[in-house]
């Protein structure tokens, strides 16, 4: 989602002579690149290439804009684990949801569509409590494993000291 003209909208929806930000494009390409979607407070970030002029961006997608740009993610278990615990949230993000939300959102935007606001807010509460959960496991896991590799580690050390 980009400011265009005025608005935010699609990407797509950039056309020439459209204003970006208040710069007027000259032409539109289309090119892809490592994305990351950063947790702001207001769901919005400064966009640029390494030589273009930065542009007013949301860090959701179109099918989720209108509650991604409300103050709900503000109040959520996600955007408050995010907030203390970003590298871990990330990896988290990494290793397990974009494979999860890229299979499922085709899914998901088709069903939205289809629902009330207080259902689609009544599952947005749930999957923010079930993703909660799921990132509290996944940081266990990883922690149980630094552990468990810290007593390797230990014992090894013993083992070396006891040969010498």
């Amino acid at each position: 989602m980009l400011l265009v003209d005025g608005k935010l909208r699609a990407a797509r929806t950039v056309t020439n002579g459209a204003s970006l930000s208040g710069y007027k494009v000259h032409a539109v390409t289309s090119t892809r690149s490592g994305i990351i979607n950063p947790i702001t407070t207001s769901g919005l970030i400064l966009a640029a290439s390494t030589s273009g002029q930065p542009i007013l961006a949301a860090t959701g997608n179109e099918w989720l804009a209108d509650v991604m740009l409300s103050s709900y993610p503000q109040h959520t278990l996600s955007y408050t684990l995010a907030s203390a615990f970003p590298a871990s949230v990330q990896r988290f993000y990494d290793a397990v949801l974009e494979q999860v939300f890229n299979a499922l959102v085709p899914r998901l935007r088709s069903l939205k569509a289809l629902a009330s606001k207080p259902v689609v807010y009544a599952a947005l509460v749930l999957g923010d409590l079930a993703l909660a959960a799921a990132f509290g496991i996944f940081a266990m896991a990883a922690s149980a494993g630094a552990i468990l590799a810290c007593f390797a580690l230990a014992a090894s050390l013993q083992l070396l000291r006891q040969k010498a």
